[in-house]
Parts: C-alpha cells; sequence; structure tokens
C-alpha cells in the first residue's frame, strides 16, 4: 500500500508544470500569430487594427505574469 502512494506524491505538481507549458506554448503561438497579423496590416494598409494591438499587448503580458517577468 505505502508503494502506491509515495508513486502519487509529486503527481500534481508535474501536471501543473505540463498544463503551465501547456499554456505557455498557446499563449507564444497566438503571440505570433498576432505579431504576424500586425505586421501585414502594416505593410498593406499603413495602419494596424486597435482590437489586435490590444490582444497583441493582453497576451504579451500574460506570457511575461507566467514567466515571472515584467
Amino acid at each position: 500500500m505505502l508503494e502506491t502512494v509515495w508513486a502519487f506524491v509529486g503527481m500534481k505538481d508535474i501536471k501543473m508544470y505540463y498544463k503551465k507549458k501547456r499554456l505557455e506554448r498557446y499563449i507564444t503561438k497566438r503571440i505570433m500569430q498576432l505579431r504576424n497579423e500586425i505586421c501585414k496590416q502594416a505593410c498593406k494598409y499603413g495602419v494596424v487594427d486597435e482590437t489586435t494591438r490590444q490582444l497583441y499587448a493582453k497576451y504579451k503580458i500574460k506570457l511575461n505574469e507566467l514567466n515571472g517577468t515584467k
């Protein structure tokens, strides 16, 4: 019985680590999509949509908070 209990001691930490990494990958991918969209709009029209800029800033702040940087 004790062998099975010790096997699950660190499982919550491991799950949280993978959850954090998955979220980090999603946010990074979304930031790259938004940056690409911003560059295309800037080159094509000379202006960038306000919603796109706000989303880019929001995701960039979230990624910095997730990594622990400011």
